[in-house]
């Protein structure tokens, strides 16, 4: 269901304010798309309205070829801009929707802005616009507004498009550059791979990297677009402290019962891909001492599972702003929802969530609210997200993460022994295409192990 689908039945059922949280970038879009399908919903058919702190009250219309055409009112302000708005609403007797541009600055959780004035007016119109007929939808990003408005607002968010909408979107955007003239030469399978690339971004994000794809090709989209839209996708995600792991070059010696463990869950995976009645694994703890091959265990892992790999650096989640490291996380999360199937890997769990369970209010509780934030989302989520996190010293994570059931298993691993030795030594030697015999790497091993002995 899209966001404008529920906001339909939100209006129809009464609700009278509605937050709806949704990028900046995606911002005319998504009024766009309020006046298309909702304010002219054959069941609604509402006049639309639109307040900047800058432009004051404007009327919205929209036009198939210019877009959005905003006309100034006759709404004045004579004391404070958005008390005097509130009350303009209030006193309408038409019915009429409201769009709010960023007034949840004043509704938050940021005590320089918070304004107990606009929060009352506002709370009064919650309660008095159910028996009117005018509606309001704040819009904004990263929109946190006071737990005052806890039951009165309904939250709604406009989530990153999924699998099928992009596709859609695609062939609309391939229509318009075909009428353009712009040469398109894509098989259905390099279609199908062109919207998998572009998973994790907004519509208009999408729109815009093909844009430039097929502008940096010559005025061609092509196979070779698909890499540059791919390129686009990973900046964006380095925005949000998130970057894709590629696949080691090279094999990871031992393990075999992990590999092993890994092989089925593999088979469980794809099933869960194809529509079959099974659970979606959750994911697998790695837990040992440095340099063992942990963080190169994780990274075959998406490359067994025939899916992207995410690295996620918790410590860039944290941030000095109150609210914002929790923002952080849950933005990050929500693309590895939008861009599944895919493998999300945190590095050094423990040191990410230090303090977490000692109970430290150090970080005025920063910690334990990332902790339960993550918790939650490992224990809730029905994409098919993996997640694969290391540890060095399981006794530092909360107990909460590491009893059974929030990862499916958790793995010790130790240095290798002989047999796995030998099976790394051959793997890097075959990368110089070099072989050696038993008798050979034993000849060569053994003036390693008389040093060690020494220098003991």
């Amino acid at each position: 269901m899209t966001f404008a689908t529920e906001l339909v039945n939100l209006i129809r059922a009464s609700i009278s304010v509605i937050n709806l949280e949704s990028p900046s970038v995606e911002e005319e879009a998504v009024i766009e798309e309020i006046i298309t399908e909702v304010s002219n919903h054959p069941k609604l058919s509402l006049p639309t309205y639109c307040w900047t702190l800058s432009n004051g009250l404007e009327k919205l219309t929209l036009n198939k070829e210019t877009g959005i055409i905003a006309q100034s009112t006759n709404f004045k302000v004579t004391t404070d801009p958005i008390i005097d708005l509130l009350n303009h609403i209030e006193s309408s007797t038409n019915k009429e929707l409201y769009i709010l541009l960023d007034l949840h600055y004043y509704l938050g959780t940021d005590p320089n802005r918070f304004d107990l004035a606009i929060v009352r007016k506002l709370k009064n119109l919650c309660f008095s616009l159910k028996r009117s007929k005018q509606k309001i939808i704040l819009l904004g990003q990263d929109s946190k507004i006071s737990k005052e408005f806890d039951g009165l607002i309904y939250q709604l968010e406009n989530k990153l498009p999924d699998l099928n909408q992009i596709q859609n979107h695609l062939k609309l955007v391939i229509q318009d550059l075909e009428s353009k003239q712009i040469a398109i030469s894509l098989s259905q399978e390099q279609t199908e791979t062109l919207s998998r690339a572009a998973q994790g971004l907004s519509l208009n994000k999408i729109a815009d990297a093909i844009r430039i794809a097929t502008i940096t090709n010559n005025g061609k989209l092509d196979e070779s677009s698909i890499l540059t839209i791919l390129h686009l996708k990973i900046k964006e995600l380095l925005k949000l402290n998130v970057e894709f792991c590629p696949a080691p070059e090279v094999d990871v010696g031992g393990l075999d019962s992990l590999k092993e463990w890994l092989q089925k869950r593999a088979k469980l995976f794809n099933a869960t891909l194809e529509n079959v009645n099974l659970p979606t694994p959750k994911g697998v703890l790695l837990v040992g001492i440095p340099g063992t091959g942990k963080s190169l265990i994780a990274k075959t892992i998406g490359k067994q599972l025939n899916v992207p790999i995410l690295k996620l650096d918790m410590g860039s989640v944290y941030s000095s702003f109150v609210g914002e490291s929790e923002s952080n996380l849950k933005r990050i999360l929500k693309t590895a929802e939008a861009i599944a199937p895919c493998v999300i890997f945190i590095d050094e769990l423990e040191k990410a969530l230090a303090g977490a369970s000692s109970g430290a209010s150090g970080d005025s509780g920063v910690s334990q609210r990332i902790f339960g934030l993550l918790l939650s989302w490992m224990q809730d989520k029905t994409a098919p997200v993996f997640v694969v996190a290391t540890a060095n010293q399981i006794q530092q994570l909360p107990a909460e993460l590491t009893r059974k059931g929030r990862f499916d298993e958790i793995f010790f691993v130790d240095l290798p022994q002989e047999k796995e030795r030998k099976e790394i030594f051959q793997i890097h030697l075959s990368r110089y295409n070099i072989t050696l015999s038993s008798s050979e790497l034993g000849r060569v091993c053994k003036p390693v192990i008389l040093s060690n002995i020494t220098h003991r």
